[in-house]
């Protein structure tokens, strides 16, 4: 059953944030024990499993979500390329902890780089992407805030773009949001499947980047991860993993051991993928619905940015509503425009949300083309 509910808001709400309020059907199965704080959701943010979730914990190398984050919107933007070569500064060379064992003042491709934060945690990476974007990393650090704000990480604060400091903090749900964000993006799972590879560097030197999550091995569905441990903020794993069209986001913070944050991780995975199945709801191709823009005198198709899945219990009955939520009032408006949001809504809660997009230029019509359709309505 569908009921079609069409609203106006002045502000452009943001795919992929957590339903207020949502409750979580397990919350009394506290099944994970040693993890001072974990979360599980689905891709669009439900809410599967959370103990101590809004708990401000210290989050170790996962802060480099963040740097990567700020990283990929330059390259959406166009403001660097993949291509681009980038200098090791002595700052950067001088970091400790996980390295890629970069030379000072070395050229090294921005890929490069990436892949060395991405798959081997990379201290100095993180450094030569934070210099690289904002000249220095305390401004850089200034751009994490901001974004974490303009994300809805409201528990969060950052002081570097390591995480080595022990002066930043987050929660397991912030965790859970920004993942959502950088696991799934497309130059993460570029290079998030890569188990063992050499690094060549321009001296010719060659060293080893290592993956620092072994799910990605040993756990079937699992393609992405970020791992982080300091003594202050203990072991700390987040993952993605999909299996049956759906895709499980999960956070473990403050556990005694690595062993334990991979064990409990698989546990977090499996308890969703055995209580909870997924369906598409809308395909990207799908015309969800026609509307009508004001100065524009045709109806307009609208779609889903990404394909739009709906996450509850197995062997629940499935009825939703669905309410479509615009944001873009009048023409002009850009193929790709994000015009406005849609919802489903599953025993009353907002369950999943989904970006509403134009696919092609809506122009604003002349003078003689709003007549004329003014006509064709007088004559219906």
């Amino acid at each position: 059953m569908k009921k079609l509910k069409f609203l106006v808001v002045a502000a452009l709400l943001t795919m992929l944030l957590f339903t207020g309020g949502q409750k979580n059907v397990y919350a009394q199965e506290n099944f994970i024990e040693k993890a001072k704080s974990a979360i599980l959701i689905s891709e669009s943010g439900k809410i599967l499993y959370e103990k101590n979730s809004e708990e401000k914990r210290q989050i170790a190398s996962i802060v480099k979500l963040m740097t990567l984050k700020l990283v990929f919107d330059n390259l959406e933007q166009g403001k660097l390329n993949m291509e681009d070569d980038v200098v090791v500064s002595d700052n950067a060379a001088a970091m400790g902890g996980s390295q890629m064992f970069l030379d000072a003042s070395s050229n090294h491709k921005l890929k490069d780089i990436i892949k060395g934060v991405i798959v081997a945690s990379a201290n100095d990476g993180a450094v030569v992407l934070a210099e690289t974007v904002a000249g220095n990393e305390a401004s850089f650090v200034k751009l994490m805030n901001e974004k974490a704000k303009e994300m809805g990480l409201n528990s969060s604060h950052f002081t570097d773009c390591t995480g080595l400091s022990s002066d930043h903090y987050s929660t397991a749900k912030d965790v859970a949001l920004l993942a959502s964000n950088v696991l799934t993006n497309d130059y993460y799972k570029e290079y998030s499947n890569i188990w063992l590879e050499n690094y060549t560097h321009p001296s010719g030197r060659i060293t080893e980047l290592a993956n620092t999550n072994r799910l990605i091995r040993f756990y079937n569905g699992c393609d992405a991860g970020k791992t982080g441990s300091t003594d202050e903020a203990g072991y700390c794993l987040t993952a993605s993993a999909e299996k049956n069209n759906l895709r499980l986001i999960s956070v473990v913070l403050g556990e005694e051991n690595s062993s334990d944050r991979f064990s409990e991780t698989k546990d977090l995975l499996n308890y969703g993928f055995n209580h909870f199945e997924s369906k598409t709801i809308f395909k990207c191709d799908d015309v969800v619905e026609q509307v009508s823009f004001k100065k524009h005198h045709e109806l307009v198709d609208l779609y889903v940015e990404k394909d739009l899945r709906l996450v509850y219990e197995k062997g629940q009955e499935l009825i939703y509503d669905t309410e479509i939520v615009l944001t873009k009032q009048s023409a002009p408006i850009k193929s790709g425009e994000v015009v406005g949001e849609i919802r489903i809504l599953f025993n009353g809660e907002v369950c999943a949300k989904g970006n509403l997009i134009v696919r092609k230029d809506v122009d604003k019509s002349t003078v003689f083309e709003l007549a004329d359709s003014l006509i064709k309505k007088w004559k219906i």
